[in-house]
């Protein structure tokens, strides 16, 4: 069981990651629509425990197949994010301010980024207790 938590964890950050790429992927022009396309997938993930359901209450399987099942989907994700997502350089994305990696560490909010680490942290700690 905490194996497949552990499967599961990685197909959830997949899954993020896939909205990221999608954007990404298509021109500014079809963004909205491929998100849309993208969003139907959704779709199945809806319907997962009917079908999870069915397939153990009607076949001979155990419910370990519905876990393959999972792990069939993200797998199929992952395989067309490697095979179809070439995330933009550096030098790419900052083409228009012509910025340099140092430049933007130097610009960047120490003091804020810490300050919110912390009120996460304390904030995650406060729920657990």
């Amino acid at each position: 069981m905490i194996a497949s938590g552990v499967l599961f964890g990685i197909g959830g950050g997949l899954q993020e990651m896939c909205f990221a790429a999608v954007q990404e992927i298509v021109p500014n022009r079809y963004r909205v629509f491929a998100i849309g396309c993208f969003e139907l997938t959704a779709l199945l993930a809806f319907v997962s425990p009917i079908i999870a359901y069915t397939m153990i209450s009607t076949t001979a399987i155990t419910w370990r197949t519905v876990y393959w099942f999972l792990f069939s989907f993200e797998a199929c994700g992952l395989i067309l994010l490697v095979f179809c997502y070439r995330p933009p350089t550096f030098h790419t994305k900052h083409r228009a301010d012509g910025k340099t990696r140092s430049q933007l560490l130097r610009q960047m909010d120490f003091v804020g980024v810490a300050l919110f680490a912390a009120g996460c942290v304390l904030f995650l700690v406060g729920v657990n207790w």
